[in-house]
């Protein structure tokens, strides 16, 4: 048995746990990042994969929280630019759409007031032929006005990652695949097994990221505590290329909802749904009424047939908010909110991917305080350095770019390459004819034997085919 005594144990692995264990390994704080699956393999990676404002919100009134990511989206545009671009949107309104040109135009000027500097574009109404000439796909049939705006594109799970590898060059530690199975608050004596390893862990304080997963962590700690979060499901689908450079967003029509479709290098990202969800946060899936949805929403505002063999993935998210007594999910607050549940354990709930470097802040903050130790610095001028991507990396490299995966990038599975470390799993055919080399790649890399690889395979398949099968009960 292995025991650990770092000053700060975060239990999370998804990119609020790993932006805060950033925040303090980089004031000194020696800090433990334990995460049951892989890094990001919740909502981190299930994410529209934009680094946005959140001009939705405007219409709740959340001013401050669009102002913060107003902000937060600037810094990742400068400190990530291999990952974060600035992504032009349209916004075609149709004579029936609840939000009316006057609307978005008064919403638009609003939300560059609050970028307060730091905008990335400029917007504006467009004229509807221009619109139409760099976005043919547009139906035009009672559209009665086009506005352009601009917010930020990334890849959800490689910017985790990379902020992951950034806090473990700063000294912090992670174990992945770890499940932690005891909890004794007064002690601060965490039990945590990594398959037959298992670790005693005494920090000074805790701190709860685990997502849709924190009222399960926090009741073992507070039994008699209420909810603290309040899971929503989220789906997306890829499809074939429906836009070319602008992303679109629409109203649907049938619940007033926002959806964006975003172009990618080889599809089209469509999303997203907003549900409530009280289900094992483990077996979160979408449904072919989900994926449904979001087809006969895009049907409407564009000319690009989609039938099934055009539908590339689909993949449901929780996102994991903050309990409310809201009536609707649409309603319910994106702020974030740190929980003190007393003998130095917290949790972290709710907030957005955009601000989750400005939340992790927050957090080092009063841990730091916790800890009587001195706050210094800003993140928020610290580059994040760069990861190659496998669609940058030339075939013949490809052995070598899964070797290098393995060694820096906490690999240990094949859908930890498939779905997190690279596009493969959202493209068409899902990666399908290069799974068996990448796996034996990965059993060697990982000094696995033969029949783990074909179990890694056989596992990735499965779960694709039962993913084509929803798609497929869609049509």
């Amino acid at each position: 048995m292995t025991h650990l005594s770092p000053d700060v144990l975060i239990i999370g692995g998804g990119i609020n746990g790993i932006c805060i264990a950033r925040e303090l390994a980089f004031r000194g704080v020696s800090v433990c990042v334990v995460e049951q699956s892989d890094l990001c393999s919740g909502a981190s990676s299930a994410s529209s994969k934009l680094l946005h404002g959140g001009i939705r919100y405007l219409e709740h009134g959340n001013l401050a929280l669009v102002a913060d990511a107003c902000r937060e989206r600037y810094f990742w545009v400068r400190n990530a630019p291999h990952i974060v671009s600035i992504q032009p949107f349209y916004i075609p309104v149709y004579a029936r759409d609840i939000r009316k040109p006057w609307m978005v135009r008064i919403g638009l000027a609003l939300y560059e007031w609050l970028s307060l500097g730091r905008r990335i574009g400029h917007n504006r109404m467009i004229d509807i032929d221009q619109a139409i000439r760099i976005e043919p796909s547009l139906n035009t049939t009672d559209l009665v006005g086009v506005a352009e705006y601009f917010d930020g594109k990334m890849d959800d799970s490689r910017l985790g990652i990379e902020c992951a590898m950034q806090a473990r060059s700063l000294g912090a530690s992670f174990l992945t695949y770890s499940q932690v199975t005891a909890i004794d608050r007064h002690r601060k004596l965490v039990t945590v097994s990594s398959g037959s390893v298992e670790r005693i862990i005494t920090p000074k304080v805790i701190l709860n990221t685990t997502g849709p997963w924190a009222n399960l962590i926090a009741g073992r700690v507070h039994p008699s505590g209420g909810p603290i979060v309040q899971p929503t499901k989220g789906v997306h689908i890829t499809t074939k290329p429906i836009v070319s450079s602008h992303a679109l967003l629409i109203s649907a029509q049938s619940d007033n909802r926002v959806i964006f479709v975003i172009p990618h290098d080889s599809y089209s990202l469509i999303g997203t749904t907003d549900t409530l969800y009280t289900g094992d946060p483990s077996h979160v899936q979408p449904t072919a009424e989900d994926i449904r949805y979001l087809i006969n929403e895009v049907r409407r505002v564009s000319t690009v047939p989609l039938g099934v063999t055009d539908i590339y993935s689909a993949y449901a998210g929780l996102r994991p908010l903050a309990a409310s007594q809201a009536d609707s999910p649409a309603k319910m607050s994106r702020d974030h909110r740190l929980v003190a549940h007393g003998d130095q354990f917290y949790s972290m709930v709710g907030g957005k991917y955009t601000t989750c470097r400005s939340m992790a802040e927050e957090a080092a903050k009063v841990i730091l305080s916790e800890l009587r130790m001195p706050w210094f610095g800003s993140t928020k001028d610290l580059p994040l350095p760069p990861t190659v991507s496998f669609e940058s990396t030339p075939v013949e490299l490809r052995d070598e770019w899964i070797s290098t995966v393995v060694q820096d990038q906490f690999v240990s599975t094949l859908d930890d390459v498939m779905r997190r470390r690279s596009q493969l799993f959202f493209t068409k055919g899902n990666g399908d004819d290069v799974a068996e080399s990448i796996a034996a790649r990965l059993a060697e890399a990982l000094g696995r034997d033969s029949d783990w690889m074909d179990d890694q395979v056989a596992t990735y398949r499965q779960k694709i085919a039962a993913m084509r099968s929803v798609i497929e009960a869609a049509f």
